[in-house]
């Protein structure tokens, strides 16, 4: 037995050691094709000629450049960050430092004034001095990384050599060494989670990684080795159409992150290393047109608002795939419009941007009905990608229990004219729950998650049974659809959702761009006799209601609703003000309902006519 156990030692010492000389083998390999010298994220020498010179032909790319300078200049007039959290979070501080690093560094290399150095150095100087990147909420260390990573390496030349040293400290002491660290290791959950915090805490760690890389070869391939096996978690959440289950709010955050990873990985070693392979992650940088409606705002399900704020890295993925109209809604906006509200990646929309042909042909060419299969099934269907007017429907499937996800199974936005008709409130300000003691963040059914009145169900456009919630861990996957263009419309299979409530709960939406008509209609099986089931849809529109009819107008416009059946209900409206004091107040909306007593059959049929004058 002793002699097995020695064998068994000396096997498991020689594998280690194999292992360990491997690891030391793929450093050397990657300080062979390690860009030498700096820049070697996302840019190099010749962005910044490439970059005014196409200033020169391309009007949009100009006052998209001016507006950078414009921002850049208003930095210089501030003073650096300071090390000051809300509740558990330092992130807006971190976001802030990236937003002025990179806007200064960008600008600096553009124009070669001094002015715009020394402030980006003094904005990392205050960041380096702080006591910590704030490590319990590992986004801020993601972030922070990211900031101080792109300013040592945009500004490499600049800066005194001794700080130089010191930046490349920090990063190892606040960001680096963490991954290394067995206090560390357990806590570090997005290391093998599949969400947006995946995407930025590997992206960030990377970048600063990257920059410092030679000070230990070893340790950096160990790094990389890490992204290789944990990144790919969060990529399969792509699979197989682009669809993002967090939501465009957060496809936005966790996407960009995930393109700056790759992006700094191809133009400091030359290779992707296989990030790009998943399905569905190169076809991504379409869902955000997809979900985008003809007001300009998205289909904000999930966590996340309906605003749509610019992303650069659709200007990576226009150029990666060579699909010029991924970026046709952003090319032509107002750049004019600057400050530190704007998106904070800004510098690497115009980078990317450079890339790309002027003579490229940015008109869209995608499908008006589309489906986004995976965990967050969608479906999304309008008359025109032209037209600001269209009839626009956006439906969806899905589970509450996703990352970020509502109880909204079964949920719809209608546009059309102009007016977003059908809406969703969208998410509630995350400090204003967490400081008033709220369990946001906790999944269970009976968790205080669920009673915020915009993550429940009572708020969103869908069923509910005797005022109860949906099943949190029930999936609505989406089982038709239909792009035939006489009938285009999809199928969602409720049922594991009001699981408890009713056997079979099916909802098919039938869109008719021709009559400007959408209809909605639910069919219910096992349903308790005597429980009301309640259709219910949001709207800032002004409601007069007509029995089976209701009549919604707003902004000139009108919607009328009609029920098909059954013949005896009829439609009422209710406020939605919220019913705690801790939740966001919603002014200048309401809720129009159906209820629906369920027969001694159990079988409930509720179909609802919605159509546009």
């Amino acid at each position: 037995m002793r002699h097995m156990l020695v064998i068994a030692a000396l096997t498991l010492f020689t594998h280690m050691a194999a292992n360990a000389q491997e690891v030391q083998m793929t450093g050397d390999r990657m300080l062979e094709t390690l860009r030498s010298g700096h820049p070697r994220l996302f840019v190099d020498d010749a962005t910044w000629d490439r970059i005014r010179e196409r200033r020169k032909v391309d009007a949009n790319f100009d006052a998209l450049v001016t507006g950078i300078e414009a921002d850049a200049a208003a930095v210089l007039e501030t003073e650096p960050v300071v090390y000051q959290k809300t509740g558990i979070r330092l992130l807006h501080v971190s976001r802030e430092a990236l937003r002025r690093i990179l806007l200064l560094a960008f600008v600096y290399n553009l124009n070669g004034d001094d002015a715009y150095l020394q402030r980006a150095e003094a904005e990392m100087r205050s960041v380096v001095a702080f006591k910590d990147w704030n490590p319990s909420h590992f986004l801020d260390v993601g972030e922070m990384a990211a900031a101080v990573a792109i300013g040592y390496d945009w500004l490499y030349d600049g800066l005194d050599p001794a700080f130089r040293d010191e930046v490349r400290a920090t990063l190892w002491d606040k960001a680096l060494a963490y991954p290394f660290d067995p206090q560390w290791t357990e806590r570090l959950w997005w290391m093998h989670g599949e969400n947006n915090w995946n995407s930025v805490c590997y992206g960030g760690l990377t970048m600063a990684m990257l920059v410092v890389a030679e000070d230990d070869p070893a340790r950096a391939a160990e790094w990389l080795e890490m992204v290789r096996k944990g990144n790919p978690l969060a990529l399969a959440e792509y699979a197989p159409d682009g669809v993002y289950p967090e939501g465009p709010g957060y496809w936005t955050y966790g996407t960009s992150y995930q393109v700056m990873l790759i992006a700094a990985l191809e133009s400091a070693l030359g290779d992707d290393m296989g990030l790009c392979d998943p399905p569905g992650f190169m076809q991504t940088g379409a869902y955000p047109l997809q979900v985008l409606g003809p007001t300009g705002m998205s289909y904000n399900y999930s966590d996340g608002g309906a605003g749509r704020r610019m992303d650069p890295a659709l200007f990576w993925f226009a150029q990666r795939t060579d699909t010029p109209a991924l970026v046709a809604k952003e090319m032509p906006r107002d750049w004019s419009s600057t400050g530190k509200g704007r998106e904070r990646l800004l510098p690497l929309a115009a980078v990317w941007w450079s890339m790309m042909d002027p003579a490229d042909d940015i008109s869209i060419d995608l499908p008006r009905y589309w489906q986004g299969r995976g965990k967050q099934p969608i479906a999304i269907f309008r008359s025109s990608w032209a037209d600001p007017d269209a009839l626009f429907l956006a439906t969806k499937g899905g589970s509450a229990s996703l990352n970020h996800g509502h109880m909204d199974a079964g949920s719809f936005v209608l546009e059309a004219n102009g007016v977003r008709w059908a809406a969703d409130l969208g998410a509630q300000n995350y400090n204003s729950l967490e400081s008033r003691g709220i369990d946001l963040w906790n999944k269970n059914q009976d968790s205080d998650r669920w009673r915020i009145y915009r993550i429940g169900p009572f708020s969103h456009n869908t069923l509910t049974i005797d005022g109860k919630l949906h099943r949190v861990k029930g999936h609505a996957p989406m089982i038709a659809f239909s792009d035939d263009q006489e009938s285009p419309g999809v199928r969602y299979d409720l049922s594991e959702v009001f699981e408890g409530d009713a056997e079979r709960v099916l909802r098919v939406f039938e869109y008719d761009e021709n009559s400007k008509t959408v209809i909605v209609n639910d069919t219910l099986a096992g349903v308790k006799p005597g429980a009301i089931v309640r259709w219910a849809m949001m709207t800032p529109a002004e409601i007069e209601l007509n029995g089976a009819s209701a009549q919604l107008t707003k902004e000139g416009h009108t919607l009328t609703a009609r029920i098909i059946e059954p013949e005896t209900a009829v439609f009422e409206s209710i406020s939605a003000a919220p019913p705690a004091d801790y939740d966001a107040p919603n002014d200048g909306y309401q809720l129009l309902i159906v209820n629906v007593p369920a027969p001694e059959s159990g079988k409930i049929k509720i179909g609802i006519g919605l159509r546009v004058e």
